[in-house]
């Protein structure tokens, strides 16, 4: 709205009938994690919270409705946090017990990466586990590969090992060759990696939280370089030991491609069988993922969702401060729709089901009000 103006800090702005003053600006970054949390809801504006008189009241306990976030004092650990937290808990325990009895209510204190990415860390291990094993199936088929390729070229081995290579310089030129192959394969797999970061993030928003703001970053690179390193070596590590203990006397009196293939036909053997092995297994993972998959998105939810659409509407506090006022507008809401063409039938809520819960006590509008403890 103000163009990247660096000069808004400190501005005056008229905000649902409120005259506000903006105090800073956040980064993206920030919005998207929390916009991640609170199911892909987008936020323009943050402003200070406040409440009701009957909010206040110290009478009026039991709206356990926010998330408090702290920074730490220098020097200050977490399990001292904690441990704080604990006597806060035993505090209200003892002070109220119909409200924060023992088992009714526990104040606690944990890293905010884990906040955010707690629902999703059985998703990453398995997507992890998958990853692996799709990279044990590359390692093996390249091995394979390479163990290929150096039957056609043993006798330019056995060549230079009769020329005076050493065994560690021929098997140093083998692993070389695999560690180019593996940074290459690395170079690309970053490219094809982060585009589909931003696909899966596109299409399954909540699915890992924190996977569209944390991009490539210098943990990620390392971690990166690590694995092409390893990668490299159990690519190469097989054939280059092969290449230095065959016998260049041999390979040089051989007179045919066929018989040149026989002494690595075992190693690659066993390379094909754990790389179909690994693939199979897998296979099998993939298939009982989209099993269940397929289970849930059939699973009945209890009512009929097609041809259903759902939207939400925020108040803003002027001129819908009163209930009495905001009943009044959801009232004629709920009759503008009814009387649209093409709606069958309308209604509101406040929370949408299978998404949201709540274990505030409730009464029925045009209904007596239950006794306490029944509501």
């Amino acid at each position: 709205a103000f163009g990247g103006d660096p000069t808004v800090v400190g501005q005056i702005i008229d905000l649902a009938g409120y005259s506000m003053r903006i105090v800073g600006v956040l980064p993206e970054v920030y919005d998207r994690a929390v916009r991640d949390v609170e199911n892909g809801q987008a936020f323009s504006v943050w402003l200070p919270i406040t409440f009701s008189a009957e909010q206040r009241d110290p009478a009026n306990r039991g709206g356990r409705f926010l998330r408090l976030f702290a920074r730490l004092k220098p020097g200050l650990t977490l399990e001292a946090a904690q441990a704080e937290a604990a006597r806060f808990t035993r505090m209200f325990g003892a002070e109220h017990p119909d409200k924060y009895g023992v088992g009714r209510y526990r104040m606690t204190a944990r890293p905010l990466r884990s906040y955010f990415g707690e629902s999703s860390t059985p998703t990453v291990f398995l997507l992890l586990a998958a990853v692996a094993l799709v990279l044990l199936v590359a390692c093996a088929n390249v091995a394979s590969l390479t163990l290929a390729r150096l039957s056609s070229r043993r006798r330019e081995l056995a060549a230079r090992v009769a020329l005076g290579a050493s065994a560690r310089r021929l098997s140093s030129h083998v692993l070389t060759e695999a560690a180019l192959l593996a940074l290459g394969g690395s170079l690309l797999g970053v490219v094809v990696g982060l585009l589909a970061v931003d696909a899966l993030t596109s299409l399954f928003p909540n699915a890992i939280p924190l996977a569209r703001r944390e991009g490539l970053s210098w943990p990620v690179a390392l971690m990166l370089l690590g694995a092409t390193a390893v990668t490299g070596l159990v690519t190469g590590i097989a054939p280059a030991v092969h290449a230095a203990r065959t016998p260049p006397g041999e390979v040089l009196r051989e007179s045919s491609r066929a018989s040149a293939g026989r002494r690595t036909f075992a190693l690659r053997s066993a390379l094909v069988a754990a790389q179909v092995a690994l693939a199979l297994a897998l296979l099998s993972g993939t298939w009982t993922l989209l099993r269940s998959l397929a289970h849930l998105t059939a699973a009945s939810p209890g009512f009929d969702a097609r041809g259903l659409a759902a939207g939400r509407v925020s108040l803003s506090d002027v001129p819908y401060e009163k209930p009495a006022e905001q009943r009044r507008y959801v009232h004629a809401m709920h009759e503008h729709l009814r009387a649209a063409p093409g709606v069958e039938a309308a209604g509101y809520t406040s929370g949408m089901p299978l998404r949201q819960w709540s274990d505030f006590s409730f009464t029925v509008e045009g209904q007596p009000e239950p006794p306490p403890g029944q509501k």
